[in-house]
This record gives C-alpha cells, structure tokens and sequence, in this order.
C-alpha cells in the first residue's frame, strides 16, 4: 500500500522536470537503478509557460 503514494509522487516529480513518468522503470535496475533514479528527482524543474510566471512560481 504504500508503494502507490511512492509512485504517483515519483511520477509527478518527473513530469515537473520535464522527463517521462516510465523513467521510474529505471528503479528495478539492481545497484545503480535507485542512483540514477535519485539523480532524476532531483533535477531542477521545466519552467513555467510565460503566461503562468506572473505568479512568481519559479
């Protein structure tokens, strides 16, 4: 159970970059899977469309 709230957050965080939600797949790799996976979630986030930066969401 509590996979699913690990995923869809996993997911999401990878759309916010700008990456594909099936690079999670990645994870199953023994070792260097979870690295890499860790080093996606990271990146910094897709910009904002130019109409939403009025809000100041950076």
């Amino acid at each position: 159970m509590h996979m699913i709230p690990f995923i869809k957050t996993s997911v999401r965080r990878l759309h916010d970059a700008g990456l594909s939600g099936w690079l999670l797949v990645i994870a199953v790799i023994p070792v260097l899977g979870p690295a890499i996976l860790l080093v996606l979630l990271a990146k910094r986030s897709a910009p904002l469309d130019p109409e939403l930066a009025h809000l100041g969401y950076d």
